[in-house]
């Protein structure tokens, strides 16, 4: 004799527990504190792009360029551009730019103007860095720009030396193989200087 079977009943959840019902919808949000150091405002990387990049052209040019039209047009353009397109490609033109200058303008074999290259070079680079990754209005802890100022200040600080170095001994007999082993030491210096990864490939970044 087969015993009937009872049918299945499908309990049905309290409206309160269902997804989206009225309890999970009228719960409050969980409440997240989160606490940041010192911070920098976004608009100060293109100001500090403004206040490098500009000089780093007037100062490497010919004093006689300085009354050219031609000149401080291309000096405002080549601004503009770091500002407008904060890049990696950019801020390398300009850098490249003021070197040429420098080059053509030179007095010497070595013109002490070039002791400046080095550190307000590397503050224009760092600056389009940040102000390509951080709009004006956002802002930035101090600490988080200004990672890897430890690196940064010895590496300036060998470079300033080799500068001064190569400077002095301009004027001795064989200046020009000096120079050339203080170029070949500065290059070397820059690669060991560069972050890598695991792997032994170099980081990108500002740091």
């Amino acid at each position: 004799m087969n015993t009937p079977r009872r049918p299945h009943r499908r309990r049905t959840p309290p409206a309160d527990a269902r997804p989206g019902g009225p309890g999970l919808r009228d719960a409050p949000l969980p409440r997240v504190t989160t606490t940041t150091g010192p911070t920098l405002p976004g608009w100060l990387f293109p100001l500090a792009q403004t206040l490098t990049a500009a000089p780093l052209l007037a100062t490497a040019a010919p004093t006689t360029w300085l009354d050219h039209g031609l000149f401080l047009t291309t000096l405002a353009a080549l601004t503009a551009l770091v500002l407008l397109r904060p890049t990696a490609g950019t801020a390398g033109l300009l850098l490249t730019t003021t070197g040429a200058l420098l080059w053509i303008s030179g007095d010497g074999p070595l013109d002490p103007r070039a002791l400046w290259l080095a550190p307000t070079g590397y503050l224009l680079w760092r600056a389009t860095w940040w102000a390509a990754h951080v709009p004006p209005t956002a802002r930035v802890e101090t600490a988080a720009a200004l990672a890897g100022w430890r690196r940064a200040v010895v590496v300036l600080g060998a470079t300033e030396l080799l500068a001064v170095a190569a400077w002095a001994v301009t004027t001795l007999p064989g200046a020009g193989a000096a120079i050339l082993v203080g170029a070949l030491a500065l290059a070397a210096l820059t690669f060991l200087a560069l972050p890598r990864d695991a792997g032994g490939a170099p980081v990108r970044g500002p740091g």
